[in-house]
Protein backbone atom coordinates (compact mmCIF):
# COMPACT_ATOMS: atom_id res chain seq x y z
CA UNK A 1 0.00 0.00 0.00
CA UNK A 2 1.49 3.51 -1.43
CA UNK A 3 1.43 6.28 0.79
CA UNK A 4 -0.86 9.55 0.35
CA UNK A 5 0.01 11.17 3.42
CA UNK A 6 2.40 13.47 4.06
CA UNK A 7 3.81 15.65 7.17
CA UNK A 8 6.17 18.20 6.66
CA UNK A 9 8.14 20.79 8.28
CA UNK A 10 5.37 23.30 9.10
CA UNK A 11 5.70 26.81 6.62
CA UNK A 12 3.96 29.80 7.74
CA UNK A 13 2.11 30.64 4.18
CA UNK A 14 0.42 34.01 4.44
CA UNK A 15 1.14 37.06 5.92
CA UNK A 16 -1.39 37.84 9.14
CA UNK A 17 -1.43 41.53 8.24
CA UNK A 18 -2.16 40.97 4.53
CA UNK A 19 -5.38 41.10 2.80
CA UNK A 20 -5.38 38.07 0.24
CA UNK A 21 -8.63 38.40 -1.82
CA UNK A 22 -8.56 34.61 -3.66
CA UNK A 23 -5.33 35.17 -4.14
CA UNK A 24 -3.39 32.40 -5.56
CA UNK A 25 -0.89 30.96 -2.72
CA UNK A 26 1.95 28.99 -4.87
CA UNK A 27 2.71 25.48 -3.06
CA UNK A 28 5.62 24.61 -5.51
CA UNK A 29 8.68 25.10 -2.90
CA UNK A 30 7.21 22.74 -0.84
CA UNK A 31 5.05 20.08 -2.04
CA UNK A 32 6.22 17.67 -5.02
CA UNK A 33 3.79 17.97 -8.35
CA UNK A 34 1.39 15.65 -8.77
CA UNK A 35 0.33 16.54 -5.54
CA UNK A 36 -3.62 16.33 -4.69
CA UNK A 37 -3.91 18.30 -1.34
CA UNK A 38 -2.92 20.55 0.84
CA UNK A 39 -2.93 19.50 4.58
CA UNK A 40 -3.28 22.81 6.43
CA UNK A 41 -3.22 24.83 9.81
CA UNK A 42 -5.53 28.24 9.88
CA UNK A 43 -5.03 30.43 12.78
CA UNK A 44 -6.81 34.17 14.29
CA UNK A 45 -4.56 35.24 16.53
CA UNK A 46 -6.40 38.62 16.94
CA UNK A 47 -9.13 38.48 20.14
CA UNK A 48 -11.77 39.69 17.68
CA UNK A 49 -13.73 37.72 14.71
CA UNK A 50 -12.07 37.82 11.48
CA UNK A 51 -12.85 36.09 8.34
CA UNK A 52 -11.35 33.55 5.61
CA UNK A 53 -11.67 31.35 3.00
CA UNK A 54 -9.79 28.49 1.13
CA UNK A 55 -10.20 26.80 -2.06
CA UNK A 56 -8.92 24.87 -4.53
CA UNK A 57 -7.11 26.60 -7.64
CA UNK A 58 -9.93 27.50 -10.24
CA UNK A 59 -12.88 26.67 -7.41
CA UNK A 60 -16.14 28.36 -7.83
CA UNK A 61 -17.04 27.88 -4.04
CA UNK A 62 -17.61 30.90 -1.89
CA UNK A 63 -17.71 30.17 1.26
CA UNK A 64 -15.71 32.95 3.34
CA UNK A 65 -16.77 33.48 6.83
CA UNK A 66 -15.78 34.80 10.14
CA UNK A 67 -13.31 32.80 12.77
CA UNK A 68 -14.09 33.53 16.77
CA UNK A 69 -11.32 35.86 18.34
CA UNK A 70 -8.27 33.39 19.48
CA UNK A 71 -9.29 30.11 17.36
CA UNK A 72 -7.52 28.03 15.32
CA UNK A 73 -8.76 25.04 13.29
CA UNK A 74 -7.13 22.20 10.29
CA UNK A 75 -7.85 20.70 7.33
CA UNK A 76 -7.35 19.67 3.66
CA UNK A 77 -7.83 21.51 0.61
CA UNK A 78 -7.17 20.78 -2.75
CA UNK A 79 -4.50 21.74 -5.05
CA UNK A 80 -4.03 22.56 -8.73
CA UNK A 81 -0.72 22.54 -10.12
CA UNK A 82 0.40 23.11 -6.34
CA UNK A 83 -2.05 25.73 -5.85
CA UNK A 84 -4.79 26.98 -3.70
CA UNK A 85 -6.73 30.02 -3.06
CA UNK A 86 -6.94 31.70 -0.20
CA UNK A 87 -8.67 35.16 1.25
CA UNK A 88 -8.52 36.99 4.06
CA UNK A 89 -9.94 40.45 3.31
CA UNK A 90 -10.97 42.94 6.18
CA UNK A 91 -10.60 46.60 7.33
CA UNK A 92 -8.30 45.28 10.81
CA UNK A 93 -5.05 44.89 10.73
CA UNK A 94 -4.25 41.43 12.11
CA UNK A 95 -6.00 38.41 9.99
CA UNK A 96 -6.21 35.15 9.68
CA UNK A 97 -3.30 33.29 8.22
CA UNK A 98 -2.70 29.47 7.07
CA UNK A 99 0.35 27.19 7.65
CA UNK A 100 1.14 24.63 5.15
CA UNK A 101 1.74 20.92 7.30
CA UNK A 102 1.98 18.58 4.61
CA UNK A 103 0.50 17.08 1.16
CA UNK A 104 -1.66 14.32 -0.16
CA UNK A 105 -0.79 12.29 -3.06
CA UNK A 106 -3.16 10.56 -5.58
CA UNK A 107 -4.30 8.07 -6.33
CA UNK A 108 -4.59 7.30 -2.67
CA UNK A 109 -6.44 11.07 -1.93
CA UNK A 110 -8.30 12.87 -4.81
CA UNK A 111 -9.34 16.15 -4.43
CA UNK A 112 -12.38 17.79 -5.78
CA UNK A 113 -12.37 21.67 -7.23
CA UNK A 114 -15.44 22.66 -6.46
CA UNK A 115 -17.28 20.59 -3.05
CA UNK A 116 -20.46 18.90 -3.33
CA UNK A 117 -22.94 19.08 -0.69
CA UNK A 118 -24.84 15.87 1.00
CA UNK A 119 -26.54 17.23 3.66
CA UNK A 120 -28.76 19.48 1.82
CA UNK A 121 -32.12 19.39 2.46
CA UNK A 122 -31.77 16.31 4.90
CA UNK A 123 -34.27 16.14 7.99
CA UNK A 124 -33.53 17.43 11.01
CA UNK A 125 -32.47 16.12 14.43
CA UNK A 126 -31.48 12.68 13.89
CA UNK A 127 -28.27 10.57 12.19
CA UNK A 128 -28.86 9.62 8.71
CA UNK A 129 -27.07 7.35 6.32
CA UNK A 130 -25.79 9.14 2.89
CA UNK A 131 -24.05 7.58 0.06
CA UNK A 132 -21.74 9.28 -0.78
CA UNK A 133 -21.41 7.67 -4.20
CA UNK A 134 -24.83 8.84 -4.75
CA UNK A 135 -24.05 12.72 -4.12
CA UNK A 136 -20.59 13.03 -4.91
CA UNK A 137 -19.08 9.95 -6.89
CA UNK A 138 -17.04 9.16 -4.30
CA UNK A 139 -15.92 5.25 -5.62
CA UNK A 140 -17.29 2.45 -3.45
CA UNK A 141 -13.65 1.56 -2.56
CA UNK A 142 -12.64 4.52 -0.63
CA UNK A 143 -12.04 4.33 2.95
CA UNK A 144 -12.29 7.84 3.90
CA UNK A 145 -14.05 11.23 3.25
CA UNK A 146 -12.61 14.88 3.78
CA UNK A 147 -15.76 16.96 4.56
CA UNK A 148 -16.26 21.27 4.74
CA UNK A 149 -18.36 21.80 7.60
CA UNK A 150 -20.05 24.92 6.62
CA UNK A 151 -22.26 26.29 9.63
CA UNK A 152 -23.44 29.94 9.41
CA UNK A 153 -25.83 29.64 12.37
CA UNK A 154 -25.28 27.90 15.85
CA UNK A 155 -26.80 24.78 15.07
CA UNK A 156 -25.58 20.91 16.38
CA UNK A 157 -24.23 18.56 13.84
CA UNK A 158 -22.20 15.48 13.84
CA UNK A 159 -20.46 12.99 11.43
CA UNK A 160 -19.52 9.10 11.99
CA UNK A 161 -18.93 6.26 10.00
CA UNK A 162 -22.04 4.36 9.48
CA UNK A 163 -22.63 1.80 11.89
CA UNK A 164 -20.77 3.55 14.32
CA UNK A 165 -22.57 4.18 17.76
CA UNK A 166 -20.66 7.02 18.52
CA UNK A 167 -22.70 10.53 19.04
CA UNK A 168 -20.93 13.47 19.33
CA UNK A 169 -22.83 16.22 18.68
CA UNK A 170 -22.02 19.76 18.94
CA UNK A 171 -22.62 23.18 17.81
CA UNK A 172 -21.39 24.28 14.86
CA UNK A 173 -21.56 28.12 16.38
CA UNK A 174 -21.90 30.77 13.71
CA UNK A 175 -18.29 31.17 12.84
CA UNK A 176 -15.85 29.57 10.12
CA UNK A 177 -13.94 27.95 12.83
CA UNK A 178 -13.45 24.53 11.51
CA UNK A 179 -12.66 23.40 8.23
CA UNK A 180 -13.33 19.23 7.68
CA UNK A 181 -13.65 16.65 8.94
CA UNK A 182 -11.59 13.74 8.17
CA UNK A 183 -14.19 10.54 8.70
CA UNK A 184 -14.24 6.88 7.75
CA UNK A 185 -16.31 5.00 5.06
CA UNK A 186 -18.39 1.86 5.65
CA UNK A 187 -16.88 -1.30 3.63
CA UNK A 188 -19.80 -1.85 0.80
CA UNK A 189 -19.21 -2.73 -2.34
CA UNK A 190 -22.05 -1.16 -3.75
CA UNK A 191 -22.08 2.05 -1.97
CA UNK A 192 -19.82 4.63 -0.09
CA UNK A 193 -21.87 5.43 3.39
CA UNK A 194 -21.28 7.63 6.04
CA UNK A 195 -23.68 9.19 8.58
CA UNK A 196 -24.65 12.79 9.47
CA UNK A 197 -26.51 14.52 11.90
CA UNK A 198 -28.07 18.09 11.39
CA UNK A 199 -29.41 20.39 13.38
CA UNK A 200 -31.78 21.83 10.68
CA UNK A 201 -33.07 21.07 7.73
CA UNK A 202 -29.87 21.11 5.35
CA UNK A 203 -28.02 22.87 8.15
CA UNK A 204 -24.85 22.93 8.82
CA UNK A 205 -24.24 21.95 5.09
CA UNK A 206 -21.55 18.86 4.61
CA UNK A 207 -19.58 19.30 1.93
CA UNK A 208 -17.61 16.72 -0.13
CA UNK A 209 -13.75 17.85 -0.57
CA UNK A 210 -12.29 14.65 -1.59
CA UNK A 211 -11.85 11.02 -0.76
CA UNK A 212 -9.48 8.17 0.00
CA UNK A 213 -9.07 5.22 -1.33
CA UNK A 214 -5.37 4.01 0.02
CA UNK A 215 -2.63 4.86 2.60
CA UNK A 216 -4.90 5.37 5.96
CA UNK A 217 -7.39 3.43 8.39
CA UNK A 218 -10.14 4.18 10.09
CA UNK A 219 -12.57 3.20 12.79
CA UNK A 220 -16.03 2.78 13.00
CA UNK A 221 -16.33 3.53 16.64
CA UNK A 222 -13.11 6.46 17.49
CA UNK A 223 -11.01 5.72 20.19
CA UNK A 224 -10.39 8.04 23.36
CA UNK A 225 -7.14 9.92 23.26
CA UNK A 226 -8.42 12.43 25.43
CA UNK A 227 -5.02 14.40 27.74
CA UNK A 228 -5.16 13.62 31.31
CA UNK A 229 -4.52 17.14 32.11
CA UNK A 230 -6.91 20.29 31.79
CA UNK A 231 -4.89 22.99 30.95
CA UNK A 232 -1.78 21.86 29.94
CA UNK A 233 -0.16 19.48 27.50
CA UNK A 234 -0.22 16.12 27.86
CA UNK A 235 0.52 12.83 26.31
CA UNK A 236 -2.80 11.57 25.13
CA UNK A 237 -3.79 7.90 26.59
CA UNK A 238 -3.75 5.64 23.18
CA UNK A 239 -0.93 5.78 20.33
CA UNK A 240 -1.68 5.60 17.24
CA UNK A 241 -0.69 2.32 15.57
CA UNK A 242 2.95 1.77 14.67
CA UNK A 243 4.06 3.01 11.33
CA UNK A 244 1.68 5.85 11.07
CA UNK A 245 2.69 9.79 10.05
CA UNK A 246 -0.43 11.66 11.00
CA UNK A 247 -3.50 11.20 13.31
CA UNK A 248 -7.03 12.19 12.74
CA UNK A 249 -8.58 13.58 15.81
CA UNK A 250 -12.48 14.81 16.34
CA UNK A 251 -12.20 17.41 19.09
CA UNK A 252 -15.78 16.97 21.07
CA UNK A 253 -17.10 19.51 23.58
CA UNK A 254 -15.87 22.90 22.54
CA UNK A 255 -18.49 24.49 23.42
CA UNK A 256 -18.05 23.61 27.02
CA UNK A 257 -14.48 26.05 27.05
CA UNK A 258 -12.19 27.06 24.39
CA UNK A 259 -8.62 26.11 25.11
CA UNK A 260 -7.06 22.79 23.06
CA UNK A 261 -4.45 21.86 20.95
CA UNK A 262 -3.01 19.00 19.06
CA UNK A 263 0.83 18.07 18.28
CA UNK A 264 3.68 15.63 18.43
CA UNK A 265 5.17 14.17 21.40
CA UNK A 266 6.75 15.78 22.41
CA UNK A 267 6.84 19.51 22.22
CA UNK A 268 6.08 19.26 18.28
CA UNK A 269 4.63 21.80 16.04
CA UNK A 270 1.05 23.07 17.83
CA UNK A 271 -0.31 26.15 18.95
CA UNK A 272 -3.43 26.71 21.58
CA UNK A 273 -6.55 28.72 20.57
CA UNK A 274 -10.50 28.37 20.90
CA UNK A 275 -11.25 24.96 18.91
CA UNK A 276 -14.54 26.28 19.08
CA UNK A 277 -17.64 24.11 17.79
CA UNK A 278 -16.63 20.40 16.85
CA UNK A 279 -13.14 20.91 14.74
CA UNK A 280 -11.19 17.84 13.25
CA UNK A 281 -7.38 17.75 14.17
CA UNK A 282 -4.63 16.61 12.14
CA UNK A 283 -1.20 16.01 13.98
CA UNK A 284 2.19 14.22 13.49
CA UNK A 285 2.63 11.87 15.42
CA UNK A 286 6.70 10.26 16.44
CA UNK A 287 7.96 7.19 15.39
CA UNK A 288 6.22 5.68 18.63
CA UNK A 289 2.59 6.63 17.61
CA UNK A 290 2.48 9.12 20.35
CA UNK A 291 0.64 12.53 20.26
CA UNK A 292 0.49 15.12 22.91
CA UNK A 293 -2.87 17.14 23.35
CA UNK A 294 -4.18 20.25 26.26
CA UNK A 295 -7.90 20.45 26.70
CA UNK A 296 -9.54 23.60 28.32
CA UNK A 297 -12.09 21.77 31.02
CA UNK A 298 -13.47 18.16 31.72
CA UNK A 299 -16.34 18.47 29.23
CA UNK A 300 -13.80 18.98 26.46
CA UNK A 301 -12.63 14.88 24.39
CA UNK A 302 -10.31 14.02 21.75
CA UNK A 303 -11.48 10.88 20.00
CA UNK A 304 -9.16 9.81 16.92
CA UNK A 305 -11.31 8.84 13.98
CA UNK A 306 -8.27 7.18 11.99
CA UNK A 307 -4.67 7.54 11.08
CA UNK A 308 -2.32 7.99 8.30
CA UNK A 309 0.07 4.92 7.13
CA UNK A 310 4.18 5.63 6.53
CA UNK A 311 5.46 3.36 3.71
CA UNK A 312 9.19 3.02 2.65
CA UNK A 313 10.12 3.44 -0.45
CA UNK A 314 10.34 0.28 -2.55
CA UNK A 315 13.68 -0.97 -2.55
CA UNK A 316 16.19 0.12 -5.55
CA UNK A 317 18.71 -1.79 -6.47
CA UNK A 318 22.13 -0.10 -8.08
CA UNK A 319 22.72 -1.08 -11.60
CA UNK A 320 26.78 -0.57 -11.06
CA UNK A 321 26.94 -3.00 -8.28
CA UNK A 322 23.99 -4.97 -7.93
CA UNK A 323 23.13 -4.08 -4.13
CA UNK A 324 20.03 -3.01 -3.12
Amino acid sequence: MPQSFFPITPVQLTDPLVNYNWADIDLSPYIPAGASGAIVYIRNTAAAVREWGIRCDGSTDDLFGAMSGDSHCWGIVGVANRIFEWKNTNAFVAKCYVTLIGYTMPPGVIMYVNGVSFTSGMAAGAWHSRDLNFYAGVPTDAVGAIVEVWGGVPIDHGLRMRGSTDNRIDVTGNRRNQFTAIIGIEADPAASRVEAYCGAIGSPNCRVLGYITEGATFYENAIDMTPPAVGAWGLCPNVVPANSVLAFIEIAGCDVAPGCGLREYPGGFGQLGAGNCHPWGITRCNSLGQVEGQRGAVGQTFWMTGYAHFMPPAAQTDPATGVS
